[in-house]
């Protein structure tokens, strides 16, 4: 299968102006700007549903009523201070948006989350379950914590999100390549994913199971649950000088079947 070939635009995690991205003239032409959205800058729902941030206060004053997970598919009921507790665990609660970079407000379910990623946030949005991203930044070792724009993509009939973040692991700077699934914690685990990184005849490999959206990304980063390369490990896979961050990191996703044998085998969407 023919791979796709992304060059990404990395981005300070503060607020920041548009003269201040690295504007490389190798992903210039992408237009990967990455700039925060305001909560008011919705996309039209379509099929899927956006879910308004409540007060919680104002529910527990409420008596025996559904719960607000119940246009979702939730049925239960529930009153007062047991609402609320429902609420924050309940399956059918509504998602937060997944973008990394900046604070998003949003949150609904699967289909709109989609949707306001490809038209708000402008996310790089591809089909298939193997991909090949070239990670660029001409000046790595002045920067210590940024995010590159998130990348989703599409197969098995589902969502993940693969994201790239540069951040201080105690007092060593590194680079972390992690995928989350859109979706809960039990459909997760369906799946499975590898990164490679390499170059100069050396070569990392991660592999790991998704992890869920309803774990933010800083979440997931700070458990170091996906592949990590050190600044100077990165910039010698780089080549060159070692001053410019070209950090290619091939990926798969699988979904393992059981063969009539018994046995397990992975699956690759075709």
């Amino acid at each position: 299968m023919d791979m796709d070939s992304v060059e990404c635009l990395s981005l300070p995690d503060a607020a920041m102006d548009v003269d201040d991205v690295d504007t490389h003239p190798h992903h210039a032409h992408h237009g990967h700007l990455g700039l925060p959205l305001h909560p008011a800058h919705l996309p039209s729902a379509g099929a899927g549903r956006a879910f308004p941030k409540v007060n919680a206060g104002a529910g527990a004053a409420a008596a025996a009523a559904g719960v607000r997970s119940g246009p979702a598919g939730c049925r239960k009921g529930a009153r007062r201070g047991g609402k609320i507790k429902h609420e924050a665990q309940c399956s059918f609660r509504p998602y937060n948006c997944p973008y990394a970079g900046s604070e998003c407000a949003v949150a609904g379910d699967i289909p709109f989350l989609v949707a306001h990623l490809r038209d708000d946030h402008k996310v790089d949005m591809h089909s298939g379950c193997t991909f090949n991203h070239r990670y660029v930044k001409s000046n790595p070792r002045e920067v210590e914590n940024a995010t590159w724009m998130l990348t989703v993509f599409h197969c098995f009939g589902q969502y993940f999100c693969l994201h790239f973040e540069a951040f201080q692991l105690g007092m060593a700077p590194v680079y972390m390549a992690f995928l989350r699934f859109m979706g809960d914690e039990n459909e997760a685990r369906n799946y499975t994913y590898s990164l490679e990184v390499g170059g100069n005849g050396r070569k990392m490999v991660w592999e790991g199971t998704p992890r869920s959206i309803r774990d933010s990304h800083r979440k997931v980063r700070d458990s170091h649950d996906g592949l990590i390369i050190q600044r100077n490990m990165a910039l010698f896979f780089s080549g060159g000088d070692r001053k410019e961050l070209k950090l290619r990191v091939t990926g798969r996703i699988w979904k393992e079947q059981t063969n009539p044998d018994g046995a397990c085998i992975p699956n690759l969407c075709s």
